[in-house]
């Protein structure tokens, strides 16, 4: 890609020339994120699983932990599935080597909820229908959905309409889903963690990844916001 600090650009398939840098905001994010690494077969589940097959969490306690799972299990695919997408949008050499970095984390994300499943041999069908059987979770993801089916069509992002559309799908992700949505869902497995330390210990490493994902969007859209003043017909 040209080096011109332009952030978005309608060129998907040129090289990604790293040096010299131009918005070293995102490496250096891209270097925060992989001092991060965790597997999450690495953290015993086994007071997890003693304490679940106990008496020591109610019935509530349990209803908790398998929704806000649910939820994660349908929403952490939805964000790769929009970055897969913004990817082809934002053509910025920094800002793509983060975004192919979160793209393994969301994985990542996604082998957690399943760790846990198999570890504390949930039903599947209730974690992981949660999507389309709890109206709650449901409307979240449709409403993510509808995001993502947003900028999949070709859109034009010389224009200032193609342009808003990117900014749009990376706040509502980034801001509303992964900083609002996912944030909720960690307090609520976190206030657990004295019954569940295994599951307390994922979210924490799924947490700093979550965060460093904000301070990444906090900047770019900044930076997008500039680069529409620049580049576009009219400013917002």
């Amino acid at each position: 890609m040209a080096k011109t600090g332009q952030i978005l650009s309608s060129d998907s398939a040129g090289v990604n020339q790293i040096l010299p840098h131009v918005n070293k905001w995102a490496w250096d994010l891209y270097k925060t994120g992989k001092r991060n690494n965790w597997d999450p077969e690495e953290i015993p589940m086994t007071r997890d699983i003693q304490n679940w097959n106990s008496d020591l969490l109610t019935d509530e306690e349990k209803h908790v932990a398998k929704r806000t799972l649910g939820f994660f299990a349908g929403s952490e695919s939805l964000v790769g599935n929009n970055l897969v997408t913004l990817y082809k949008y934002i053509t910025d050499p920094e800002c793509r080597q983060y975004i192919s970095r979160q793209i393994w984390e969301e994985c990542l994300h996604n082998d957690t909820i399943v760790h846990i499943c198999h570890s504390l041999s949930l039903d599947i069908a209730d974690v992981y229908e949660a999507y389309s059987n709890i109206p709650s979770i449901k409307a979240k993801d449709e409403f993510l959905m509808n995001v993502t089916r947003g900028i999949s069509k070709d859109i034009d992002v010389d224009t200032f309409e193609g342009k808003q559309e990117l900014l749009k799908a990376a706040f509502l992700y980034w801001i509303v889903c992964e900083g609002t949505f996912f944030f909720s869902g960690f307090a609520m497995l976190l206030s657990m963690k004295d019954k569940l330390p295994g599951i307390g210990e994922q979210i924490e490493y799924t947490l700093r990844d979550e965060s460093n994902h904000i301070s990444l969007v906090q900047l770019l859209l900044i930076k997008l916001r500039n680069n529409i003043q620049k580049y576009g017909q009219k400013s917002l």
